[in-house]
């Protein structure tokens, strides 16, 4: 399989990257003619990772419609910073895009690949230095001393966490691929709460405080065994039902036919075949209701007289001067409110092209130090209390002076706070409010906690990844023909994963991409309305699944990832940087994986990585 080159579609029914770049870009409703007088080249195999899903295609076409949207929005505010006193003239020449330039772009799938993994690529070395041969991996304990992570941070998964088998269910309709629940117990208190569930820890708290140091080390005393042991007494659908009541991390492993037939699966379906098939949605925000549609711009020159009086940004870097056509987003402010992986890397892709985003954590909440190594890169990150009146107060001042809030905790959490996507509007007039959740802003889990590893499971993807392996095992012959047979034929088969965190990699860029496009929608109408994205992991998953299967040796039978080292980038730790603070003083160089969208002429480099979370002052740069 080549390792180069240019693409070509694998059939007619499966849309290669430049079809789906296509499909979103369309799906945003933003000018077509931008995106076809665009140069988008996409390099490498079509199938990079080991999958029967199109990773590699989503990837690159995820990856690439945000590089080019940046260049828009970066376009249309240029023009306006440099326009004349004719405002209606200067509107209408701005918005007419027939001629406008962008620069080609090329995302390799390789490097996508890389992207979509990148959490696992960290390395540090001592001292700044540009020589990735310098770098340590993470699990390295002199790596570990450097950036002061203890042994157990440094692990991607919890020792309890993963899939375990339940007892086989009397219901012969029940919606199970085969008897078993997929647990996530990487936060402390999600990990205690399932304990407590199994019968495992005694329940000496509410759900959602985090333990004890006690606690945490009663549970760190709990072997895989002994939850295997406990989870033998229930059935899956009965301890992912209770799981669920008390708002802990756990799903069952289903098939997808059976997720498309129930009523969460259903609920998704229709919200993303309501929004022509793309997994996000962006709506006007009102006070009555958060699902208005923002006016129609495929026609800019339509809204070129309405654009020419649109209210200006409550923060005067918006609407000033550029200083530089690069980074294309420089003068955008972002408030990061979301953890893990696909809120935070949405963030650290907008600071990529240049915006300031300041992350906003609780130190309530434990964190994991790895992902935010990765997911922080380009960003100041500061903590708040939202329980606390002066915190609160400090916050609506940084709504105040920002473009947009991104916030990815479980529907409601914030809201509930005082920071619905109306109540920030009110604040800030014509503000971008970007929601993710795990399974939709619809249905009956629509309040549910999730992760990326849990959707999979739930939604049939870890069951469909299954029976394609087991097939291909039986085509050829690689185990006793009885066996696999057995498995595909009567559906009972371990789940399997997919090879990346797909789901939140994927919705990360769907995010920004929504942002962008918001932005973009705003700077062609003329509304001065702020707008509401919403992007769903089971909404993604259920994008992903459109986008075509492969099997076979075409799925599975794929040449080993080139050496990262090659797709490595050096970004320079920070320590803490406020006056009053004394804080850990590191001299030490973050090597991650570098940005997979190639814009000619354009240097798209993460900025420098806070050693950890909250290092900053919650404040506005100056």
């Amino acid at each position: 399989m080549s390792r180069s080159g240019p693409q070509a579609s694998d059939s007619a029914s499966n849309p290669d990257a430049k079809q789906v770049a296509r499909s979103l870009w369309k799906g945003a409703d933003l000018p077509l003619s931008v995106l076809e007088q665009t140069s988008i080249h996409f390099t490498g195999p079509l199938h990079p990772l080991p999958s029967s899903y199109r990773i590699g295609v989503a990837a690159q076409a995820c990856i690439a419609v945000v590089a080019l949207a940046a260049q828009l929005l970066h376009h249309l505010r240029e023009k306006k910073s440099s326009s004349s006193s004719d405002a209606s003239r200067d509107a209408a020449e701005r918005l007419n895009l027939d001629h406008a330039s962008f620069a080609p772009i090329t995302v390799d799938s390789l490097h996508a690949s890389f992207e979509f993994n990148s959490e696992k690529h960290i390395r540090v070395a001592p001292g700044w230095t540009d020589t990735v041969a310098d770098s340590l991996l993470l699990s390295s304990p002199e790596a570990q001393r450097l950036v002061n992570i203890c042994p157990e941070a440094a692990k991607e998964w919890d020792v309890l966490a993963g899939i375990y088998r339940t007892k086989p269910t009397c219901n012969k309709s029940s919606s199970t691929a085969s008897p078993h629940v997929r647990l996530h117990t990487n936060f402390p208190h999600h990990k205690s709460g399932l304990l407590e569930i199994l019968g495992l820890m005694p329940v000496s708290k509410p759900a959602d405080m985090v333990p004890s140091n006690v606690e945490k080390e009663q549970a760190s005393r709990v072997t895989r065994e002994e939850v295997q042991e406990a989870l033998l007494r229930w059935e899956g659908q009965a301890f992912e039902r209770r799981a669920r009541e008390e708002r802990m991390c756990a799903t069952m492993f289903r098939r997808q036919k059976d997720w498309d037939s129930c009523e969460v699966g259903g609920a998704i379906r229709e919200w993303v075949q309501k929004d022509e098939g793309v997994p996000f949605r962006i709506t006007a925000i009102s006070s009555q209701a958060d699902d208005v549609r923002v006016p129609k711009t495929s026609d800019p020159k339509r809204h070129a007289a309405a654009q020419a009086v649109l209210p200006t940004s409550t923060h005067p870097s918006v609407n000033g001067p550029l200083l530089g056509p690069t980074p294309h987003l420089r003068a955008l402010r972002v408030l990061d409110l979301s953890r893990v992986l696909a809120g935070p890397i949405a963030a650290r892709t907008l600071a990529l092209h240049g915006s300031q985003v300041l992350q906003i954590s609780s130190q309530n909440l434990p964190n994991l130090p790895l992902a935010e190594l990765d997911t922080a890169r380009g960003k100041r990150c500061a903590t708040l209390d939202l329980n606390e009146a002066q915190d609160r107060e400090k916050f609506k001042q940084l709504i105040q002076g920002t473009d947009v809030v991104l916030q990815a905790y479980r529907p409601g959490s914030i809201a509930s706070k005082g920071f619905s996507p109306s109540e920030a509007q009110q604040l800030r007039p014509g503000i971008v409010y970007a929601s993710l959740s795990a399974y939709g802003f619809t249905g009956p889990w629509s309040n549910v906690r999730g992760f990326d590893s849990l959707t999979q499971t739930a939604c049939g993807i870890n069951h469909e990844e299954a029976l394609s392996y087991a097939r291909y095992r039986k085509s050829n012959q690689r185990e006793a023909q009885g066996d696999v047979n057995a498995d595909v034929d009567s559906g009972a088969i371990e789940p399997r994963a997919l090879p990346c965190q797909a789901l939140d990699h994927a919705a990360a860029y769907m995010l920004a991409f929504g942002i962008l496009a918001s932005l973009i929608r705003h700077e062609l109408s003329g509304s001065s309305k702020g707008s509401h994205v919403q992007v769903s992991l089971a909404g993604v998953a259920y994008w992903l699944t459109s986008l075509g299967r492969v099997h076979g040796d075409e799925a599975w039978e794929v040449d080993p990832l080139p050496n990262v080292e090659a797709y490595l980038q050096a970004s320079k730790i920070r320590s803490d940087s406020r006056a009053d603070q004394k804080g850990e003083q590191v001299r030490a160089t973050l090597f991650g994986v570098a940005h997979a969208a190639n814009i000619q002429g354009v240097s798209t480099r993460y900025g420098e990585a806070p050693v950890r979370i909250g290092i900053d002052a919650a404040e506005w740069a100056a």
